[in-house]
């Protein structure tokens, strides 16, 4: 008898989350803790603000300019770019501003649900500080 191979879509959410940040951590590049701060940031930003508001947000502060330094750049459009790998959602940026409200409503659960993990394994390998504004706690 063959073990079954097949998989939740939890553990493949786990897995390609594990995946990206892994990636991430192997290349080391210098914006890593920038990357890391901003995986972590990415459930309550999506809850707060919405799913295409997220990826605008995103977007805007991907494009370099005098104001956003080129690791940041980096960090913003790889933590987009992760989100949309994981979610397997190839067209992110367009899908969230153009499906209909009830296919809106399940790419943000799904992105809330991948975020959630990549924000994990963000901490289980230590990359960027925790923001201490978001959960209260002074350095």
């Amino acid at each position: 008898m063959q073990p079954n191979t097949r998989q939740t879509r939890e553990q493949q959410r786990a897995e390609d989350a594990f995946q990206r940040v892994q990636a991430v951590v192997n290349e080391n590049q210098s914006w890593i803790k920038d990357y890391g701060r901003q995986c972590r940031r990415l459930p309550t930003m999506l809850l707060q603000v919405g799913l295409c508001q997220m990826v605008g947000f995103y977007q805007a502060k991907g494009r370099a300019d005098a104001t956003n330094a080129s690791r940041q750049k980096e960090a913003f459009l790889r933590v987009l770019s992760d989100l949309a790998l994981v979610m397997r959602e190839d067209t992110l940026p367009e899908s969230a501003r153009t499906n209909d409200i009830s296919r809106y409503r399940s790419m943000t659960l799904e992105a809330l649900k991948c975020a959630h993990y990549l924000k994990r394994y963000v901490e289980a390998f230590d990359l960027g500080a925790p923001d201490a504004s978001a959960d209260g706690v002074q350095p």
